[in-house]
């Protein structure tokens, strides 16, 4: 019996929570050796110096003033609220919840979401108010009456509103309770509201006042917050009732003994909180406590050296808070953009308590996200906004871990800076390089419209990164400085000030593929993103994706992101962008990457190429984009070729419905949906019987009207050939053979009883099926044909002793077997329980694919466009050339942008132009679209002609505008392409109106008085050595001497196979060859890895006239003399000839100097 106890006792203090005590007495011993006096406090966020340059800064500018006095203010109103039993109202004994919905909302048919839109108000802190219907709670009419107590912790009673669950995200047991979301409201105030800025108070006043009520809210705390349950957040509200270290650490593979509180019940052996770390939370938020963990830290290191504390105190708040706070975080090793705020702050708790292992582990997590979770050039491995959650996230590092060293092993981390000793700076370096012209983000992927960065986001890149280039940045983005900035802006810096605006260059991402092409003095007054990066998480299914914005406006847009929204699939989907969609279908998720091929500007046009591979049937899928500048406008035209599939749609959408077409172009034909095979299935979860009977199936249109019905009565009479005979629309899936069905009188018609007898000697599972439709559940050959991306509304009545899963099922076009089963959800309108003996009616609907409006199509073989009215004093033209039949099809389709619902139901006009590849053919299809924003009337274009090759993809376009024609040829395939009295090889050639002439990998061009030729097209070898250093990257490349790569990019083809474009940021001659410079004085990228290069040529006319083209030899041939002595004869009888050149000339040098919006 000794020994039993003796080994419990020995598993007991080998917990993962007692390692994380004992790791802090051994942390602080050393901490105590060191030399510089690191224990000394406040030492995280906030450091002596810190405090010290604050009362400067106050000293000597107003802003940091009025920083302080608001930081008076707000600590000495926010000491009332913390005072005596108020204290214990914000902080009960019962663990928090984080979100939930409004019941009432959903009763009523009210637009909800899933965590619901409150108003809480700190003046009446035990009651919330829906901020959609208006409802107050808690509610008599929806009271909390399913109610569990912890087996844990007495004290604490978990209630929900006894209402039928709905579906929060993937959660399908979701029952509203805003009781939860009250006190996880206290909670998260106190901390982030009330303590913060009381402790602010006393750093900055010394006020003893504010220590005290700093110690007695942490005081609370550490009675609290050790029996504070580990749940899962959001609407779920699961709680692990058990010992909150053991869900803690096991929250994956949980003990039997640690059961679920849930709505749907308590004393659950579920194994696991739903979702696991992802939303786990212990203090009223979602999988981020870290965001609250930093607060509780700092507020004890900024009082720490008060004298209020007692050694006993000191000792509960370290392990009572800030450790049992922060060790959930501690217990998840992952790397995502809610992990990194919880490394932070467990990071944060080790350097302010004394603990090596903890500050470690906290670096650890900063260093793999800024090194994996961030890619090699900075980007976002997600979104834009989710980006800058996860530097929000870091925050706490480049405070806390300005001066880092480890005590336990000063060869691993001797006074670290991760500002600058790690590749951080890469990161805000590419947050400043993706914005448009107004400095904010463009909504790509899971990203919102006018997203931008905070002002603590500001002042951070301020005081560490204080490039002039930054600061111009930072200084027109700032409203008012933070009150960071008063404690970490050193008070000789003063108060900066630029003439000169932030100039945003053109820029394409190595890891990221994307590219970015402006206009503008300063690249602010327009922006094209051509969108080639991978799928992934927070992504949508949007490859080559194109985004115009331009003049302060949204030209073409991405609508961006719906949160957590019910319907926030509907902006993830293909359609729902810029781009071509193959055969109906949306990108696949996997695989689909792509790669930048050329980037490169100058004289005022600007190219950029890019594929990927986001259909499996997608041979091709390449976009190029070309933008062209006039001296008075701008426009971009679009080439996209594709090959693979049988119809291919390139679509795009308007920003509003204020359009016109100018052309005589009538919708009126009908879309024909593609067919489909599918059914109804009656899935058994148990043993049990069902009936069912007068069943309907018809599909649902728009206008909620119904098409032919499907379903037939059960047939009277039934045999063992009934299941295969395809004149009955009636089968089974007999999966263990343990089934039986036969036919019964139903409600009104002739209806089926289906049994499922005994489970299966295998497994103990039950695998039966009841179908509407004639399939036996595996092939789909003789059940009912549908359209894809239709709806079907069912309906049927029922009775028994089990309740089955009910779902529609389609086939894939041409996978019909079981690998193309898809399983479509029922959406019932009510959700009434199930009788043996009483008939229950039940109706739905279910989609098929992606459900679509109906589209209406029209075909012209004329040139046509569309206007959009933007303003009052502004239009956006889609133009199109004219092709023999072009079909366009056009839908409004879904438009909204906010999960709030402030726009719920807005529709957008979507055009879909056709091009189909005849059986038995395997052309290319190349859709060409020409885009133009201007003020009312200053429109220069005039008209679009286009000459294409369906067999190579090889185009020629004249774009008619009021200066004069200006022609892109473009090769796919490098054989000549002819068109316009023009002939050339290159990928894309560019003749301007005013003689310009730019060529892009491409050797010869010839017009009517011009031939050119013998020009080196590309460069290309292999990359044996490369140099990173602390300012630059570059590589050597012998044999090669090129003189002036202006406005170019060098192309490395990596291990993995994927050619990845790096702007050239400069170029210098070297013994032998030339250096290339991938980043230059810290702007620009590393390279992390060696492979094939390609350099392709960018070549204007011009160059070649003064030798100046990186070519062993050319030829530039006006025909003969006497074509050129015919140019000046003509030139003069005209008056112009002479004047024209003159004038050409003069622009080319304006721009060379004027010039913004430049490549680098």
């Amino acid at each position: 019996m000794i020994f039993f106890f003796l080994t419990i006792l020995t598993f007991q203090c080998t917990t993962k929570w007692d390692k994380y005590i004992s790791s802090i007495n051994h942390g602080i011993s050393n901490q105590k050796q060191s030399r510089d006096n690191s224990h000394v406090h406040p030492r995280g966020m906030f450091n002596r110096g810190d405090l010290e340059r604050a009362k400067e800064n106050v000293k000597h500018y107003e802003w940091a003033q009025a920083r302080n006095r608001t930081i008076m203010k707000n600590a000495e109103n926010y000491l009332s609220f913390v005072d005596g039993d108020k204290l214990e109202n914000l902080l009960s004994y019962t663990t928090p919840g984080s979100y939930t919905f409004c019941p009432n909302c959903v009763l009523t048919g009210k637009n909800w979401h899933p965590n619901g839109n409150w108003k809480w108000d700190h003046q009446k802190p035990d009651e919330i108010t829906c901020n959609v219907c208006g409802m107050k709670f808690p509610n008599e009419k929806y009271p909390e009456s399913i109610k569990y107590t912890s087996t844990f912790d007495s004290r604490q009673v978990f209630s929900y509103v006894d209402e039928e669950p709905v579906m929060c995200m993937s959660y399908s047991n979701c029952r509203s309770s805003p009781s939860a979301f009250i006190r996880g409201k206290k909670v998260s105030t106190l901390i982030d509201i009330y303590l913060k800025n009381i402790a602010l108070g006393h750093a900055v006043s010394g006020n003893i006042t504010f220590a005290n009520a700093v110690k007695r809210i942490l005081l609370r705390f550490s009675e609290v917050l050790p029996t504070y349950l580990v749940y899962s957040g959001y609407s779920y509200n699961e709680y692990a009732d058990c010992d909150p270290h053991i869900a803690a650490e096991k929250i994956n593979e949980l003990p039997s003994q640690c059961k679920i509180i849930a709505s749907y019940g308590n004393n659950l052996n579920n194994g696991k909180l739903y979702s696991g770390y992802w939303s786990a939370s212990r203090l009223g938020l979602s999988g981020m406590d870290g965001i609250l963990v930093k607060e509780l830290v700092t507020a004890y290191d900024l009082t720490e050296n008060s004298g209020v504390y007692s050694e006993e105190e000191k000792k509960k708040i370290i392990e009572n808070v800030i450790l049992e706070a922060s060790f959930l975080g501690y217990c998840d090793d992952s790397i995502n953009n809610k992990a990194v705020f919880n490394r932070a702050a467990v990071g944060l708790s080790g350097v302010v308590v004394g603990s090596s292992e903890l500050a470690n582990f906290g670096i650890d997590g900063f260093l793999k996200t800024i090194n994996e979770y961030f890619l090699k050039d900075g980007g976002f491995s997600e979104s834009p906004a989710y980006g800058i959650m996860t530097l929000n996230g870091l925050e706490p590092f480049s405070y806390a871990y300005r001066d880092y060293t480890d005590q336990t092993s000063l060869d691993k981390y001797s006074h670290f800076n991760v500002n600058y000793d790690t590749n951080y700076y890469q990161i805000w370096q590419a947050l400043m390089w993706t914005v448009q012209g107004d400095l904010l983000y463009p909504p790509i992927a899971d990203s919102y419209q006018n997203l931008t960065l905070s002002q603590k986001n500001l002042d951070l890149i301020k005081v560490t990164y204080p490039t002039e280039d930054n600061l111009k940045f930072v200084i027109e983005k700032s409203q008012t400085e933070s009150y960071y900035l008063m404690f970490y802006q050193e008070p000789s810096v003063g108060e900066l000030s630029y003439n000169e605006l932030f100039n945003v260059p053109d820029m394409a991402f190595p890891y990221l593929a994307q590219a970015y092409l402006r206009t503008g003095q300063y690249g602010r007054d327009s922006t094209v993103i051509l969108d080639a990066s991978p799928y992934g998480s927070h992504h949508h299914l949007d490859s080559l994706n194109l985004i115009y914005w331009k003049d302060g406006h949204e030209l073409l847009n991405d609508l961006g992101y719906l949160w957590d929204h019910v319907d926030v699939a509907k902006t993830k989907y293909t359609n729902v962008h810029n781009t071509v969609v193959i055969d109906g279908n949306n990108q696949m998720k996997n695989h689909n990457g792509g790669s930048i091929h050329f980037f490169g500007g100058r004289d005022g046009v600007k190219i950029v190429s890019a594929s990927s591979k986001p259909y499996p049937n997608a041979e091709i899928y390449h976009r190029t984009v070309t933008q062209i500048e006039h001296d008075n406008n701008s426009y971009i035209v679009d080439i996209f070729r594709v090959k693979g599939g049988t119809k291919r749609e390139y679509v795009f959408h308007g920003v509003h419905n204020n359009y016109h077409l100018n052309s005589d172009l009538k919708f009126t034909n009908h879309e024909e949906k593609m067919n489909v095979r599918f059914c109804v299935q009656w899935r058994l979860p148990s043993v049990g019987w069902i009936e069912i009977s007068d069943a309907s199936l018809r599909e649902e249109f728009f206008d909620e009207t119904l098409g032919s019905e499907f379903a037939e009565p059960f047939p009277t009479k039934i045999d063992e050939s009934t299941r295969t005979d395809p004149n009955v629309n009636w089968s089974y899936y007999p999966g263990n053979d343990q089934v039986q069905w036969e036919s019964v009188p139903g409600k009104t018609t002739q209806g089926v009883r289906f049994h499922a007898t005994e489970k299966a000697d295998t497994g103990g599972i039950i695998n039966v099926n009841l179908y509407l439709g004639n399939t036996q559940g595996i092939n789909s050959d003789t059940t009912f044909i549908g359209k894809m991306n239709a709806r079907y509304r069912v309906s049927f009545w029922l009775r028994g002793n089990l309740m089955p899963i009910a779902s529609g099922r389609y086939w894939k076009p041409g996978i019909e077997n079981k690998t193309g089963r898809v399983e479509c959800k029922i959406h019932y309108q009510e959700n009434p329980e199930n009788s043996e003996t009483e008939w229950k009616f039940y109706t739905g609907y279910f989609d098929i694919g992606t459900r679509k409006n109906e589209k209406f199509g029209g075909e012209t073989s004329k040139e046509w466009n569309i206007v959009w009215n933007i303003d009052n004093d502004y239009t956006f033209t889609a133009y199109f050339p004219a092709r023999e039949k072009q079909q366009v099809y056009y839908t409004q389709g879904w438009g909204q942008r906010y999960h709030t619902n402030t726009d719920k139901g807005v529709t957008l006009p979507y055009f879909y132009i056709y091009d189909f590849n005849e059986e038995g053919q395997n052309d290319f299809s190349t859709f060409v679209a020409v885009y133009e924003g201007s003020k009312k009337d200053k429109s220069i274009i005039k008209g679009v002609s286009m000459i294409s090759m369906k067999e190579n993809g090889n185009v020629g376009i004249e774009i008619k505008t009021k200066n004069g024609n200006d022609y892109i040829l473009s090769s796919f395939d490098n054989n000549k392409v002819e068109a316009f009295d023009r002939t050339t090889a290159a990928s894309v050639a560019v003749e301007l109106y005013n003689g310009t002439i730019i060529l892009e990998n491409g050797s010869e061009y010839t017009n009517r008085t011009i031939k050119l030729k013998n020009l080196k097209s590309a460069w290309s070898g292999t990359i044996d050595k490369y140099q990173n250093d602390a300012n630059n990257s570059y590589i050597d490349l012998q044999g090669f001497d090129l003189k002036s790569l202006h406005g170019q990019s060098i192309h490395i083809t990596t291990s993995d196979g994927i050619e990845r474009c790096f702007p050239i940021f400069n170029a210098t001659s070297i013994s032998g060859g030339s250096r290339i410079y991938t980043r230059y004085n810290s702007n620009g990228f590393k390279i992390v890895e060696g492979g094939s290069w390609n350099i392709p040529n960018f070549v204007n006319l011009a160059d070649t006239e003064k030798g100046n083209t990186n070519n062993d030899d050319n030829e530039h041939d006006l025909k003969s003399n006497a074509g050129i002595m015919t140019g000046i004869v003509i030139g003069v009888v005209s008056g112009c000839g002479v004047l024209v050149l003159i004038v050409v000339l003069f622009i080319k040098k304006k721009r060379q100097n004027s010039s913004s919006g430049k490549m680098v």
